[in-house]
C-alpha cells in the first residue's frame, strides 16, 4: 500500500508538472492587454460555456456564461499577418439571432459600473459578416438586457457597430441618469440618449478589425474612437454630448446582444478579446494594438506582357483612411495600359448593359516589369488620394490621405519653383507629390503601384 501510495504521489507530481509546462502562455497580444490591468477581459478563446475572465486580480464573478448556440472555438486572427496572435487564436461565433455572452454583475460598485467622473475603455476584436443601414449592433454593453427588475433604458455604456452606407461605423452609446420619479415627455427622454457614432467604418467581410472607445463621464468632449489602432473622427446625436451622469445599477453585462438579445441588435461574425478598463487609454496604447502585416501580393510575373502595365481594380475595401486592409480575392475588373498614367478607369456596367457606380473607394493596382538603364533613376509618385509605389516588393513611396472638409478655406500650397524639373506639369490643386531615387541593375523590375480612388465623402 505504501508503494501504490508513492507511486500516486510521483504520478499526480508528473501529471502536474506535464501541464504546468503544456498551458500555454498568453500571447503577445494578452500581454500588451494585461500590462494596462483591465478591470474585465474576456479572450474568447475557450472551448466551453464558460467565458473566462482573464483581468489580473478579478475574482470568478465576472466569468461569462454562453446563452444560446455561441459557437466557441472558432478560428481567429491568422498570426501571418497579426503576428502580434498565437497561431491557434480562438474567438467566439455569433449568427445575429440572438446569441450572446452573459456576466453578471457582482453588485453595488462593481468593476462593472462607471458613473460620473470615471474614464471608461472599451475594446474589442471583430469579424463581421453583416450588418444592415441604419442597424445598431452590440459588441458589449452593460444594462438594456431586458432582465426583470431593471428598466429597459438602463443603458450604463455600450460599444457598438452602426451600419451607414455599407460600412461598420464604431459606435459609443449610454444613457443619461434622470432624477427619481421623473416623469419625461418623449422628446425629454429622446434627449437623455447619448450616442456617438464614428465618420468611417470598415465593410463586413474584410477581415479582422480592433474597435475601442476611450471616455470619461461628465466630460462630453472626452470621447475618441478608434479603428485598427487610429483615431477615427465622429459626431454625437439623440442628445448630443453630455456632461451627465450615466444610468447605474447592477443590470447585467452582454457580450454580443442586447435588448432580450434581439435579432435587430445582434452581431454576426466573430467576436474576442473584449477588454473594459477603468481608465481611457492613450493613443500609443491603442495604436500598439493593430500590428498588421498584408498578405503578400500574389501577382503572375509569367502573364505580364512586355510593354503593358497590368492593371486591377478591387471594390469594397474599408472607408477608412489608413492601408490597414487586405483587397478582395478576386479583382472587380483586369485590364491593360501603355504606362503608369492614369487619368480615369473604364465604365462599370450592370447585367443590364446600364452604367453603375464602383464602390467608394475602390482600389486601384497596377504593375509591370520595367527594364531601366544601370544606375540612380529619380522617379516622382502623384496622386490626389494615398497611393505607394512598390520596386520589387519593397515600398519606395507614399503619398498622404485627403483632409476634406475646410469649406474652400485650405491652405493654397506655394508653386513649385526654378529648380522643378523643366518641361514637367505643375500638379493640380490638391493633389500631391513624392519623390524618390532608386537604383536599377539594368535588369528588368519589379513596378507596382497601388492607388486609393475616393473616399467616404469624395468624389472618385
Amino acid at each position: 500500500m505504501n508503494i501504490l501510495r508513492h507511486f500516486s504521489a510521483q504520478m499526480l507530481a508528473a501529471f502536474l508538472a506535464m501541464h504546468a509546462a503544456a498551458a500555454p502562455k498568453p500571447s503577445r497580444y494578452a500581454d500588451l492587454v494585461l500590462a494596462g490591468r483591465p478591470a474585465a477581459y474576456w479572450r474568447l478563446n475557450d472551448s466551453g460555456t464558460t467565458a473566462l475572465n482573464s483581468a489580473p486580480g478579478s475574482a470568478a464573478a465576472l466569468n461569462g456564461i454562453v446563452e444560446g448556440k455561441v459557437a466557441v472555438g472558432q478560428h481567429a486572427q491568422p498570426s501571418e499577418q497579426f503576428p502580434e496572435f498565437e497561431p491557434d487564436s480562438a474567438a467566439a461565433g455569433f449568427s445575429g439571432r440572438g446569441e450572446f455572452i452573459r456576466v453578471k454583475d457582482p453588485g453595488a460598485n462593481s468593476p462593472l459600473d462607471f458613473t460620473k467622473g470615471d474614464a471608461i475603455t472599451l475594446e474589442a476584436w471583430v469579424f463581421l459578416n453583416s450588418v444592415r443601414n441604419g442597424q445598431q449592433i452590440y459588441v458589449v454593453g452593460k444594462g438594456r438586457t431586458g432582465n426583470r427588475g431593471f428598466a429597459g433604458d438602463n443603458q450604463n455604456y455600450a460599444l457598438r457597430l452602426r451600419g451607414d452606407d455599407g460600412s461598420a461605423c464604431v459606435s459609443f452609446l449610454f444613457r443619461e441618469a434622470a432624477a427619481p420619479d421623473a416623469k419625461l415627455s418623449r422628446e425629454d427622454s429622446e434627449k437623455r440618449w447619448h450616442r456617438w457614432s464614428a465618420n468611417d467604418g470598415f465593410l463586413p467581410g474584410s477581415g479582422w478589425h480592433h474597435i475601442a472607445v476611450t471616455y470619461t463621464f461628465g466630460k462630453g468632449d472626452s470621447l475618441k474612437g478608434y479603428l485598427d489602432g487610429v483615431e477615427v473622427k465622429g459626431k454625437w446625436d439623440m442628445g448630443g454630448k453630455s456632461d451627465a451622469a450615466p444610468v447605474v445599477d447592477d443590470d447585467e453585462l452582454w457580450i454580443g446582444s442586447s435588448m432580450g438579445a434581439q435579432a435587430a441588435s445582434s452581431f454576426n461574425g466573430l467576436i474576442n478579446e473584449v477588454a473594459v478598463h477603468r481608465r481611457a487609454l492613450g493613443a500609443k496604447d491603442i495604436a500598439q494594438r493593430f500590428k498588421f502585416v498584408p498578405p503578400p501580393v500574389k501577382l503572375d510575373l509569367a502573364k505580364l506582357t512586355k510593354g503593358e502595365v497590368q492593371v486591377e481594380l478591387f471594390e469594397g475595401i474599408a472607408t477608412a483612411p489608413n492601408w490597414n486592409f487586405a483587397p478582395p480575392v478576386a479583382a472587380a475588373e483586369r485590364y491593360t495600359e501603355p504606362a503608369f498614367g492614369f487619368v480615369g478607369v473604364p465604365q462599370k456596367y450592370n447585367e443590364h448593359g446600364v452604367r453603375v457606380d464602383r464602390s467608394n473607394p475602390f482600389l486601384l493596382r497596377a504593375a509591370a516589369l520595367v527594364k531601366l538603364p544601370a544606375g540612380e533613376h529619380r522617379l516622382l509618385l502623384r496622386s490626389l488620394q494615398s497611393a505607394r509605389l512598390h520596386l520589387d516588393g519593397k515600398l519606395v513611396a507614399q503619398t498622404k490621405f485627403i483632409a476634406p472638409g475646410g469649406g474652400g478655406h485650405t491652405k493654397v500650397e506655394e508653386p513649385p519653383g526654378a529648380d522643378y524639373p523643366p518641361g514637367l506639369r505643375f500638379p493640380l490643386m490638391g493633389h500631391q507629390e513624392q519623390w524618390v531615387t532608386v537604383k536599377s541593375t539594368g535588369a528588368e523590375q519589379l513596378f507596382m503601384l497601388e492607388a486609393i480612388i475616393g473616399g467616404r465623402g469624395l468624389r472618385p
